[in-house]
């Protein structure tokens, strides 16, 4: 009620991230050292989820030029980076994190999309206003190009202490992913498992050249006589969960053309029950493209969660989990983010494949760590849950 005050953008040289509580009443107040999250890095995406599922919100910082940050919340005192601890503390040049659950665990499984990793033959500074960013067309035509995408898969050591591995179950290579944006899971076929579909692109500098004679195969070693496709352009690549491996199925998803595309959004646009996509490119036309699942005929299901300000949980239920079991082993796994991806935002209501079963088990962990479950569920209908303080364990 009454004037809102107005935000500032803080655009600080060196600056590091800055974390505001909220007040009530839209007041916002600065977080002295970002509550321990005051990450330095050339920060471009961030995310949260409940990594140790305790009821309270984990952040995920990704840095270009550095290495990524997992703060655990010390249940809303602060917050401790364990990257080190986690397993994921690696050089990356991060643009995007996207979560899911691939093994089916309860704990969100990182897909990272970074530029490619670069290796060049002069030590890279960060530009201040006392050093300049560096541009020599001649050192970056000879650069050294692998393909730098990471999927990190939630595991626990022999003690029970929450550990991640790096994942060779994406396909991978220099015709995988290139200059990687944004990267989301979906589930485009409906059966119950995440597909991937990763956003590739350059801009205005052509920072690496299309001929590159120091390629080497990731997983390999192996040298590799390698042609990048053009420079400022490059095809959008569509990974198919195949058993729990993502496959590269670009050429016959339809979603592999040739662009500089950034950020894509997922949504049921024709009310069939399987997820369009919307595709914004860089200094180029927006690209729709329906979704043709339904002749597939498998089943699905809509929910949207309310929360209760009243009882601590907002009113979008951002930062709740919902899982959805079907049949024997049926698991689908999502979290309500307010965004996920590069500049991309999805729709709150979530929609899970349930391939050919009728009913499906409904169990959703609230962002307060709290329980509410349903059983038989209806399939193709689209539910509203909302949180009950005296109905949750």
């Amino acid at each position: 009620k009454g004037d809102l005050p107005t935000l500032k953008r803080r655009n600080d040289n060196g600056g590091v991230n800055e974390l505001y509580i909220n007040k009530g009443n839209f007041v916002f107040e600065q977080a002295k050292d970002a509550l321990g999250a005051n990450n330095s890095g050339w920060g471009q995406a961030v995310t949260h989820t409940d990594l140790n599922m305790d009821g309270w919100q984990d952040l995920i910082v990704g840095n270009d030029f550095g290495v990524n940050g997992y703060y655990i919340n010390q249940k809303g005192k602060g917050f401790v980076d364990y990257a080190s601890k986690l397993g994921t503390a690696k050089p990356s040049y991060t643009m995007n994190l996207s979560l899911s659950d691939l093994n089916q665990d309860g704990v969100a499984d990182v897909y990272i999309s970074n530029i490619v990793t670069m290796n060049k033959d002069q030590k890279y500074v960060l530009p201040s206003e006392d050093t300049q960013a560096e541009f020599n067309p001649d050192k970056l035509a000879n650069m050294r190009v692998v393909e730098g995408n990471d999927l990190f898969i939630s595991g626990f050591t022999a003690n029970g202490a929450l550990r991640f591995q790096a994942s060779d179950k994406v396909g991978r290579g220099y015709s995988s992913t290139g200059w990687a944006w944004d990267a989301d899971f979906f589930d485009v076929d409906n059966d119950g498992d995440d597909d991937l579909y990763v956003l590739n692109g350059m801009n205005d500098y052509y920072v690496y050249s299309t001929e590159n004679p120091y390629y080497a195969d990731p997983n390999t070693g192996e040298s590799v006589n390698a042609r990048f496709p053009d420079a400022a352009k490059a095809s959008n690549v569509f990974f198919l969960n195949n058993a729990g491996g993502l496959v590269n199925t670009s050429s016959q998803s339809g979603l592999d053309f040739v662009g500089n595309s950034r950020s894509a959004t997922y949504f049921d646009l024709d009310n069939d029950g399987d997820l369009d996509v919307l595709v914004n490119n860089y200094h180029d036309k927006a690209q729709l493209f329906e979704n043709k699942a339904e002749s597939l005929k498998n089943n699905w299901l809509k929910l949207r969660l309310e929360g209760s300000p009243d009882d601590g949980v907002n009113l979008d239920g951002i930062g709740a989990q919902i899982i959805v079991g079907f049949g024997e082993s049926g698991y689908g796994w999502r979290q309500v983010s307010g965004s996920q991806g590069y500049m991309s935002v999805h729709p709150k209501e979530q929609v899970f494949g349930l391939g050919q079963e009728q009913k499906a088990r409904v169990m959703v962990i609230w962002p307060n760590g709290k329980r509410q479950a349903f059983a038989n569920v209806d399939a193709n209908k689209s539910y509203t849950i909302k949180y009950r303080a005296e109905a949750v364990k």
